[in-house]
């Protein structure tokens, strides 16, 4: 695809969430044609049993997948969801900029479960990426949600998952050498959406410092 685009390499990878995993995978696949990496507020492979409760509610939520997703197909096959209007979608806040593509999907059979792929085939995502445990000699910029933001409206489920979430975040520095750290204030997981400003400001400074800038702060971790 990225031959098919003319996209040159080496690339910098930036992956938010589960996306970070797939950058780990294809930084394995092929190293040759990886130049830095950004993770942002990126999953663990280790997560599913380290976070509390995320093993037991998984695999509950794999069922219940499963068992939507029949009932799914029938209402889409037979016509029942666009004959009742449900052929809109209501995307969350960070995602409202898709809600046409969204929409567009609805009601088409060839679409449904689609948007469940990824979280069906999380763990066997998670067992691909645990296989890089290094990113080699490379710049690795890790962008963090914040620990310490309001916890208004959060579960206690949501909560104690926050410090296990924070220690594997800084896990991952030590998948490169090369590697630092930057706890977003305030953000949630959609960091990106929450201090845009941040992600930008480190991501200038790691695609800076592979054209010959200054030299990023390798090894700390820094909230900003």
């Amino acid at each position: 695809m990225l031959d098919q685009a003319g996209v040159a390499r080496p690339v910098v990878l930036t992956g938010h969430s589960a996306g970070g995993l797939y950058v780990r995978e294809y930084a394995r696949e092929f190293p040759a044609e990886v130049a830095g990496v950004a993770l942002i507020d990126s999953s663990s492979p280790e997560q599913i049993d380290e976070l509390p409760g995320w093993r037991q509610s998984y695999e509950a939520d794999k069922l219940e997948f499963a068992r939507q997703l029949r009932w799914e197909e029938l209402r889409v096959w037979s016509g029942w969801e666009r004959l009742m209007g449900n052929c809109r979608d209501t995307p969350s806040p960070e995602l409202r900029h898709l809600a046409g593509q969204c929409d567009a999907e609805m009601c088409r059979p060839e679409y449904v479960g689609g948007e469940d792929a990824e979280f069906l085939y999380f763990e066997t995502t998670c067992k691909q990426a645990a296989r890089l445990t290094s990113f080699g000699n490379i710049p690795l910029l890790i962008l963090s949600q914040d620990p310490d933001r309001q916890r208004d409206g959060m579960t206690a489920k949501a909560i104690a998952e926050l410090p296990v979430w924070a220690r594997e975040q800084e896990a991952l520095k030590s998948l490169s050498p090369l590697s630092w750290r930057v706890i977003a204030r305030g953000a949630g997981h959609g960091v990106q959406h929450d201090r845009v400003d941040v992600v930008v400001r480190e991501m200038t400074r790691l695609i800076g410092y592979l054209r010959g800038g200054p030299t990023p702060p390798f090894g700390i971790t820094v909230i900003e």
